[in-house]
């Protein structure tokens, strides 16, 4: 795994030598402000799709398997399994 790193850290420093050499300073911050921008804006979607999970699935199937177990004599434990493929179900299909 260390192996995989270090040898990842010396593309990025090919990288960098090769745009340094052809683009010069500028160009090298202009990659280092794009790429920082595209790592940016991947991370907001990933905690969007997260965010939305807990809003659409983890908080409704939670809510409903308090209810199921309060009208039937199952645990919420053994409820919530079945309320949550539920409300992925539901979920998948509005898209």
């Amino acid at each position: 795994m260390l192996e995989a790193i270090s040898h990842l850290g010396e593309k990025v420093q090919q990288i960098n030598v090769y745009i340094k050499e052809h683009f010069g300073p500028w160009g090298l911050a202009t990659f280092y402000l794009l790429s920082g921008y595209f790592a940016f804006q991947l991370l907001l979607r990933i905690l969007k799709v997260a965010f939305q999970i807990v809003l659409y699935v983890f908080v409704p199937s939670l809510i409903l398997a308090y209810w199921g177990s309060v009208i039937t004599t199952f645990s919420i434990f053994k409820i919530l399994p079945f309320t949550s493929v539920l409300f992925m179900g539901i979920s998948i299909l509005k898209r």
